[in-house]
């Protein structure tokens, strides 16, 4: 019996795990996934660019685009 005890603790997957098992992620979330494609979306500034990234839109800029509005 203590060989086969031996043996099992040896071969025992969970062994290195902390005993907190809710800080262990699943591998497939639907929420996760959801969250995250989300996140990557907010990131981009949509198919219609391309995917292109978001750009701060600073006083500059801001003053930039109003001068080329204005100018006709």
């Amino acid at each position: 019996m203590r060989k086969a005890n031996q043996i099992f603790e040896s071969m025992n997957i969970f062994k290195g795990l902390p005993i907190n098992a809710g800080s262990i992620k699943p591998m497939f979330n639907d929420k996760l996934e959801k969250k995250e494609r989300l996140k990557q979306k907010e990131m981009t500034a949509g198919k219609a660019w391309g995917s292109m990234p978001k750009v701060e839109l600073t006083e500059e800029l801001r003053n930039d685009l109003k001068a080329i509005k204005f100018r006709n």
